[in-house]
């Protein structure tokens, strides 16, 4: 009986010949089944396209201004991303954002120190 019993549990796990397989690829097949790969290639062939259709999206100055404009919405995927991976949802991003950009803008027309409006946009974010 206990023969049996341990032959049945064998049959309905699977075995280390059976993993290791699944992991066996080629650099090729690891590369060619990868997400980011393709859309790196993607964007790739994007920016390519672009810079073909208007020659000045290739130039460096323009990818600095890109990165510049996109940078704070960046910070604020990055913050969502943890909350996101905590496990909660938080709509009021965006709101708090640009709150923070009205005060600290604000403050700076008012010809107060960027350290002064810069802290005072951080504590309002902060009091959110």
């Amino acid at each position: 009986m206990k023969l049996s019993s341990t032959k049945a549990i064998e049959e309905t796990h699977a075995s280390i010949g059976d993993i290791v397989s699944i992991r066996e690829q080629c650099a090729f097949h690891l590369v060619m089944s990868n997400q980011a790969f393709w859309v790196a290639v993607a964007l790739f062939a994007l920016v390519m396209f672009m810079t073909w259709m208007e020659p000045s999206f290739g130039t460096a100055a323009n990818l600095t201004n890109i990165t510049r404009n996109f940078a704070p919405i960046a910070i604020m995927g990055l913050g969502m991303t943890v909350v996101l991976i905590t496990g909660g949802i938080d709509l009021s991003v965006g709101s708090v954002m640009g709150l923070v950009a009205i005060v600290t803008g604000l403050l700076l027309t008012g010809h107060y120190s960027s350290y002064v409006a810069f802290a005072a946009g951080l504590l309002s974010g902060l009091a959110c």
